[in-house]
């Protein structure tokens, strides 16, 4: 029989409580670090670990002290960030969650400020640590007149997450002009000036944490390196600040923006045309439904007529304003059905339009409408590549890609099954060149040249999105991939071919009919095969030795990440 003794129990909850306090940890994990048991789930919701121990570290040295003490207790360690990624950098389903620690930092390693060193031709640096945001780091440097040349359009991202994948926006320069000065073309990763990691140090014998400049041999094999090596900061560099004008237009056709070159009668406005006049866009196609969203931006140092001055980021509705809760209705729901596949198409792109009316046409500093997605907008999965080329191509591999897209929806349509409801997305930059023109581009650029190919010095983003829950979704992509990795193969004998393809880091790839990242050939042989290969298998060294001890390591990583 329970007591009902005060005074008992009093002392029975002190001493519950005192057992929960010591129990509650990993044994002999550090006392000043907070850590606690809590459920993984990323951006899309593909991704779900249950019970997993998950660190907020104060400090930088925090993270070496995890590093030590996984390598003294033969554990794994991970860091995760806002859980944007489709891809399982952070979290992967197939570690071990008693073996395994999820280090967070963005609670605490957040500080942003202005770096003790100048470099010549660079008009600011920011010495900014791993856990910063986005958004918290371009209002920062807006500050002092700086900014990026495109930032990826959520702002809650963290800058080493950022940093590790080969995050990027959309924006090339327009036909004829030339890149401005300090910035990065290609990804954000490729406008870091130096960062600090926790890495192995064989004669000390322990982790530490050390700082790689640029120039240092290892940083190009670090930078990108999905969180293979964990870092606590970086050192950025940003140019000046701009002006941009964002207009949006929902009267386009798929089949005009995207039609075949030969077809086009020069009064058409086709992708290609829309990158040469302006260099920025962010383009969805509404499934097979002949509609899109083209979101188009334009340097302009004076508000054009008619636009509305916004002086925050996040101004469209569509992308910002749905409540979480919505949000995560929307990606639980168990998929469309095939017929209304087509009516949830058309819904969508008459409620984005209906909601952007106010957003039609903006203005104001670059990240006032380079940052326009919030963590609580609709949530889709997505399959995403890096498609190089040649802006004479360009308009032709936007229709090969959306031709494929197009055909094999239709097959599966003819066959009564709906397997995608959602968009085809087109974004573009450039490509990441040696910044300032003397630092190694990073070695897993998806957007680094393809040695031999200068000419080829676009980058096309392409994404496929869907609600997650389709039935047959995966095997679709596979389709999608297949295809798509068929007709733009990176080995060719072709003097002019007309693009190589790369996967973004980011999203998923590598998929079969159960899943992203399951497809061993193109785990283990197409996606090693599209980087030059002494440089992919100097960085698997550089990354072995730098983790000696592989506590940063996966599964999945490792059987990514092996010489070839």
């Amino acid at each position: 029989m329970l007591t009902k003794n005060p005074l008992i129990l009093i002392c029975m909850t002190f001493l519950s409580h005192r057992f929960l306090h010591v129990t509650a940890r990993p044994d002999n994990f550090p006392d000043d670090i907070e850590i606690n048991k809590e459920k993984f789930v990323n951006w899309s919701g593909d991704i779900e670990i249950d019970n997993v121990w998950v660190a907020r570290p104060r400090t930088q040295d925090h993270m070496v002290d995890i590093a030590n003490w996984a390598h003294q207790y033969g554990k794994k360690v991970r860091v995760i960030g806002f859980r944007h990624s489709f891809a399982p950098i952070g979290g992967d389903p197939q570690i071990n969650v008693n073996e395994t620690i999820l280090v967070d930092p963005t609670k605490h390693l957040t500080k942003i400020e202005k770096a003790t060193f100048s470099i010549p031709d660079i008009p600011l640096v920011l010495n900014i640590e791993a856990g910063a945001t986005m958004e918290s780091i371009l209002t920062y440097a807006e500050e002092y007149g700086a900014s990026l040349y495109h930032c990826p359009a959520p702002g809650e991202l963290s800058i080493a997450g950022v940093v590790t994948v080969g995050a990027h926006g959309s924006g090339a320069p327009p036909y004829g002009e030339d890149l401005p000065p300090a910035f990065s073309g290609g990804t954000v990763s490729n406008a870091i000036v130096s960062l600090s990691a926790v890495v192995w140090n064989s004669i000390a014998n322990k982790y530490v944490l050390e700082t790689f400049d640029r120039s240092h041999p290892d940083t190009k094999d670090m930078i990108i390196s999905l969180g293979r090596i964990p870092f606590t900061g970086v050192h950025l560099g940003f140019g000046k600040n701009y002006n941009l004008a964002c207009d949006s237009c929902f009267t386009i056709s798929s089949e005009e923006l995207y039609k075949e070159p030969e077809a086009s009668n020069g009064h058409d406005t086709t992708f290609s045309k829309i990158v040469n006049e302006t260099g920025r866009c962010d383009i969805l196609s509404f499934g097979t439904e002949n509609k899109t969203w083209a979101m188009v931006w334009q340097n302009k140092t004076k508000q054009p007529f008619l636009s509305r001055h916004v002086k925050d980021p996040y101004n469209f509705i569509f992308n910002t304003e749905f409540h979480v809760e919505l949000a995560e209705l929307y990606s639980d729901v168990s998929g469309v059905a095939g017929p209304l596949v087509s009516l949830f198409a058309q819904t969508q792109h008459k409620l984005a339009f209906l909601l952007s009316l106010p957003s039609l046409s903006l203005w104001g500093k670059s990240k006032n409408t380079m940052l326009y997605v919030k963590p609580n907008t609709l949530r889709e999965d997505a399959a995403g590549y890096a498609v190089i080329t040649k802006r004479s191509h360009l308009q032709k591999v936007v229709s090969i890609i959306n031709n494929i897209y197009n055909s094999c929806l239709t097959s599966y349509r003819m066959k009564n099954e709906y397997p995608m409801a959602g968009h085809l997305q087109f974004r573009v930059t450039g490509v990441d060149l040696p910044y300032m023109g003397r630092f190694h581009v990073p070695s897993l650029s998806p957007a680094r040249q393809v040695p031999g190919y200068d000419s080829h010095d676009i980058v096309l983003w392409v994404a496929f999105t869907s609600q997650r829950k389709q039935p047959g979704l995966h095997r679709a992509l596979s389709d999608i991939e297949t295809r798509i990795l068929n007709k733009f193969p990176m080995v060719t004998t072709n003097p002019d071919p007309l693009a190589f393809v790369r996967v973004e880091w980011s999203k998923g790839y590598a998929h079969t009919s159960e899943g992203g990242w399951l497809n061993q050939n193109v785990l283990k042989n197409v996606i090693p095969r599209s980087f030059p290969r002494d440089d992919w298998n100097r960085l698997v060294a550089t990354l072995a030795r730098l983790d000696e001890k592989n506590i940063f390591n996966t599964v999945w990583l490792d059987s990514l990440l092996q010489p070839y």
